[in-house]
């Protein structure tokens, strides 16, 4: 409804003020104000025409003339008779009924007095009356405003919460939802308003050690029924617009030392029910926090509010979390409650199956540099880490060509994480079919990472790559293109690699089976015969030889077969060779010492400054340190010390301990020595007589083999044989020129 005034100036006539009340009213306004239905009558002359007067003010006692109206009814105004009652602008307007009102402190109150049905202060009349009447009644009147005065506010918000009327407030929202129907905006900043004059203002604002529901967990079910559905009824457009004006002002309030308490009950239940209002508002959010950045109570509480939307749709609290929270993680007033937030998500998102339209790869892996590099204060690292650890697999549900290249590349540059990345890699695969294009696609400019990541399939999920088909493919795809390379060029870092895994993993007949240490158990007997036959060689030297092979058995042996004599004259035939040799190794020798020499002098001025310059950097690092951190070199040296001392006791210790235990076993090796002495001596005597026994008959033979090869060449017919081939031997020599005679 609309209301204003107008004075039109008459020139013809008597220049007479006559106010006019232009009143602009739909049917509504008229249901509600039934007064508008009435006639309004003004009789009043004023004394300065063609002047603004305020309506509705004093009238005078003494009218000079007659109005249109007396003269109408044919009578004039007695100077007795009482004015008619004069209508108030003020009265026909209510005091939320324009735009501008809901900005007056002083009209808001009137307001919610108005709802609550609360009597206004009686005004005093307008005739005079004695003063002893006006200072009692005066007196009666104040004592009322005392009462009111004196109201207790609750010191902490449960016991608020319980005292808080659910009827009281039930009727008040009635009433103003009854009176501004359309304006759902309103229905929401008073409830507010009523919860915030009706709570104490919380000293900790993110509300620490309390549930993640908190403070909306405590609420009576009859309030949290009707805030609930006070904020169902309403559009988007005003849970949109109250969020904002809520994040706006918020910060002047806590400022004013005014309890926000409601406003944050409110806004959490509207992030419970619509958690994806609050992505609307993440700049005008970021603009706030960095307007308020250094007052620590209003950021948390700003954070708080944004955090609420976790608790239902973890989607939306990633990205709130990575948008508002992520940017003040290095800020020491702010990086323990992000930390928090960051390990609740990381409790929520590791059950989740797909991050979609919500977090990047881009931003992932600049999360994942920040948590490798170590930007992330040391307070929150292990909380951030865990939520990038959780976040892995949500993301390659999501996105897994993207996920499988990025991984890919970080291969080589990462290899204590290789092993990790290998294995996100495989669920990329298995995710996403599209990866195998994508590194089917980038496989040449990524040979070396391909080899590593080929090289870890091939050691953990040889099944895996064999019974995939599209692995198998790509393996194919991949040998075709590793048959382009030239063999007489350079290869490629990593190329080798990649050719002979992909030849492996896909059953190559040349690699069918995976290289394993080669060798057979036989050797192992060899060994321990060349062992029996050398052990046997120095028995026989010290116990039948008194310390020289040629007295032993076996050397008389040999030199009775010949083997000594033929021996010495292969000695004598390498002897001018292993002179040689010798001669070489020396001449070798020398020129080794000489160059080595040569570039020891040649080095040994950079070794200088190298020495140098270690001594600088010694000196500076410890000068650094000492400006730094002021003791520490000393209580390095004290802890060094400490830790000498420590080493020396703990050695002198195990020396003790060893000492006594190598006495033990020198005992008990002694005791089962003797024992094996006795135990062996009846098996060397045995030995030895075997051992006289095969050389007795290894002669015997060597005599019947003589003595059968001496027949052999006596016999008549061996001789014309050999006299035949000799003259045969001697008539080809001659028939060659080539016989002396």
């Amino acid at each position: 409804m609309r209301l204003w005034s107008k004075k039109a100036l008459n020139a013809s006539s008597s220049q007479n003020c006559i106010v006019e009340v232009i009143r602009v009213f739909n049917s509504d306004d008229r249901e509600t104000f039934p007064i508008l239905n009435q006639e309004i009558m003004y009789d009043d002359e004023y004394k300065n025409p063609g002047q603004w007067e305020v309506v509705g003010g004093k009238t005078s006692s003494k009218p000079k003339g007659k109005t249109a109206t007396n003269k109408m009814n044919g009578a004039g105004t007695k100077s007795g008779a009482a004015p008619k009652p004069i209508i108030k602008v003020d009265e026909l307007v209510t005091p939320l009924d324009t735009k501008y009102a809901l900005l007056d402190p002083q009209l808001r109150a009137k307001a919610k007095q108005d709802a609550l049905g609360v009597p206004d202060k009686p005004a005093s009349k307008s005739k005079p009356k004695p003063a002893s009447t006006t200072v009692n009644k005066d007196v009666v009147k104040k004592k009322p405003s005392k009462e009111v005065v004196k109201e207790k506010v609750p010191k902490s918000l449960p016991e608020a919460l319980k005292q808080i009327n659910t009827a009281e407030l039930s009727s008040a929202m009635t009433t103003v939802k009854a009176r501004f129907s359309s304006s759902r905006l309103l229905w929401l900043k008073e409830l507010a308003s009523y919860l915030n004059n009706h709570t104490s203002t919380e000293i900790d604002p993110v509300f620490s050690g309390k549930s993640r529901d908190y403070p909306s967990n405590i609420l009576s079910s009859e309030l949290k029924t009707l805030i609930t559905s006070t904020i169902q009824f309403c559009d988007d457009e005003a849970l949109s617009a109250f969020f904002d004006q809520s994040l706006i002002t918020m910060p002047s309030e806590m400022n004013r030392g005014v309890s926000v308490s409601g406003t944050k009950i409110v806004l959490q239940l509207l992030s419970f029910h619509r958690p994806t209002v609050v992505l609307a508002h993440l700049a005008r959010a970021n603009e706030i926090l960095a307007a308020n950045e250094s007052n620590k109570a209003v950021t948390l509480s700003i954070l708080w509010v944004l955090s609420q939307s976790s608790f239902k749709d973890s989607r939306v609290g990633i990205q709130v979390w990575m948008e508002t929270m992520l940017p003040l993680i290095s800020m020491k007033n702010y990086c323990a409650y992000v930390a928090q937030n960051a390990e609740y998500l990381a409790s929520k998102t590791s059950s989740m199956k797909s991050l979609a339209n919500s977090l990047t790869v881009a931003d992932y892996f600049k999360l994942v540099e920040q948590v490798q590099q170590g930007t992330v204060p040391t307070t929150a690292r292990k909380e951030v880490a865990n939520l990038v650890q959780s976040l892995s697999q949500p993301m390659i549900s999501a996105h897994g060509s993207k996920m499988f290249m990025q991984y890919l590349r970080k291969l080589v540059s990462d290899p204590s994480g290789r092993a990790d990345m290998s294995k996100k890699m495989v669920s990329c695969l298995r995710a996403d079919a599209h990866s195998y294009e994508s590194w089917r696609k980038e496989y040449r400019s990524n040979l070396l990472s391909s080899s590593c990541f080929l090289q870890w399939v091939t050691d953990n999920e040889q099944t895996f790559a064999r019974e995939s088909q599209d692995f198998q493919a790509t393996l194919c795809h991949f040998q075709t293109i590793n048959s382009t390379y030239s063999p007489t060029s350079k290869p490629q870092q990593g190329l080798n690699g990649c050719i002979q895994l992909c030849e492996y993993l896909m059953g190559s007949k040349k690699n069918k089976k995976k290289p394993t240490r080669s060798g057979s158990k036989l050797k192992y007997l060899n060994y321990v015969m060349l062992i029996a036959l050398a052990y046997l060689v120095y028995y026989d030297t010290r116990v039948y030889g008194d310390g020289q092979f040629v007295n032993s058995r076996l050397g008389k042996a040999a030199e009775r077969s010949g083997i000594t004599a033929k021996a010495l004259e292969l000695h004598q035939i390498a002897q001018p060779y292993l002179a040689e040799a010798e001669d070489h190794f020396v001449l070798l020798r020398e020129v080794v010492y000489r160059k080595a020499g040569e570039i020891h002098q040649r080095a040994e001025p950079y070794l200088a400054q190298v020495g140098d310059g270690m001594v600088q950097l010694k000196n500076v690092v410890y000068r650094k340190g000492e400006e730094l951190y002021p003791g520490i070199w000393d209580a390095a040296d004290e802890k060094y010390q400490a830790l000498v001392l420590l080493t020396k006791e703990k050695a002198a210790l195990g020396y003790a301990m060893a000492v006594e235990y190598t006495e033990l076993g020198m005992e008990a090796g002694a005791k089962y020595w003797e024992k094996f002495q006795d135990w062996s001596a009846v098996y060397r005597q045995q030995l030895a007589e075997q051992t006289e026994k095969v050389i007795e008959l290894t002669g015997g033979y060597v005599q019947c083999a003589r003595k059968t090869i001496a027949e052999f060449m006596e016999k008549e017919q061996v001789q014309h044989a050999l006299k035949y081939s000799y003259d045969m031997y001697h008539k080809a020599l001659h028939a060659v020129g080539l016989c002396s005679h």
